[in-house]
């Protein structure tokens, strides 16, 4: 402890100078941020880790990734920014690693219609829809746990004020979980199962 004046302090309240260095606290590491390449030509919206090989997946709104060519999606690893495919036209509400594929969430379009959802396994991207909800968009999912892949909520022109949960068992079979009178905004696992905010 260099400050001057301490030992002065420490005598008059009692204190030796091992004390005070005893409980002085410690400090936290410098924290050093860096630019990643040259980043994106757009915003990012949302970072997600991949916990097994801990890549980060890039969403936002964006057409150029380390100034290549990339729509709306890449992926950081081993210190290498690289698009997922050509990425992906829409909107990308939400992403989700599972069984070592990506899962897209949103309103992505693809040869002139409009898909909840698209999967990219590590060379392309297959486009999903929800049973008779063709040009549904998801507005919110996450995994699923040990039942489900995953869970998501989807708007549809044939649900005015209103949206549904659906539940993906696998990627041919589908469970309708309810019917929502408003906006889910988000859905977050927790001890209880899947809770579901919004409006």
């Amino acid at each position: 402890i260099q400050t001057v004046g301490v030992k002065e302090w420490a005598q008059e309240f009692g204190f030796t100078m091992e004390e005070l260095e005893w409980i002085q606290p410690g400090y936290a590491p410098a924290e050093t941020n860096v630019q990643v390449q040259n980043g994106t030509n757009g915003s990012v919206t949302m970072i997600e880790e991949h916990i097994i090989d801990g890549s980060l997946t890039i969403a936002g709104d964006f057409t150029e990734l380390d100034n290549l060519p990339c729509l709306n999606i890449g992926v950081f690893k081993n210190g290498q920014l690289n698009c997922l495919g050509a990425g992906l036209d829409g909107i990308i509400h939400d992403v989700i690693h599972l069984s070592g594929d990506i899962y897209v969430f949103g309103e992505l379009y693809h040869n002139g219609a409009v898909f909840p959802i698209a999967k990219y396994t590590g060379s392309s991207w297959d486009y999903i829809n929800v049973p008779d909800r063709e040009g549904a968009i998801c507005t919110s999912a996450v995994a699923g746990g040990s039942i489900y892949n995953y869970v998501m909520v989807i708007s549809h022109n044939s649900l005015p004020g209103q949206q549904e949960i659906w539940y993906n068992i696998n990627n041919l079979n589908w469970e309708k979980g309810a019917e929502v009178n408003g906006t889910v905004l988000d859905i977050t696992p927790s001890s209880y199962g899947r809770v579901f905010v919004g409006l």
